[in-house]
């Protein structure tokens, strides 16, 4: 099925990792396809557990301080 604007995209614990963490083996396309959403205006969906997860390999590539960053921003941004 094609995306058109509009279309909700699940994002997983890869995407956001990809995203966050500059050494990470996917965080150039993860950069590539998240400006892409951006662009789209596609609505993303997510679940607390994803964030959670997130934060959790945040804090273990990088360190907590950028996890708590993450998890702080994420939520803060979410459309509950």
């Amino acid at each position: 099925m094609p995306l058109t604007k509009g279309n909700n995209i699940f994002i997983d614990t890869d995407a956001f990792v990809g995203i966050y963490c500059p050494d990470d083996a996917h965080h150039k396309n993860a950069l590539i396809l998240s400006s892409h959403i951006k662009k789209n205006d596609y609505n993303l969906v997510t679940s607390s557990y994803t964030i959670g997860e997130a934060i959790t390999i945040i804090s273990m590539k990088m360190s907590q301080h950028d996890a708590y960053a993450f998890g702080n921003d994420s939520y803060t941004q979410a459309k509950l």
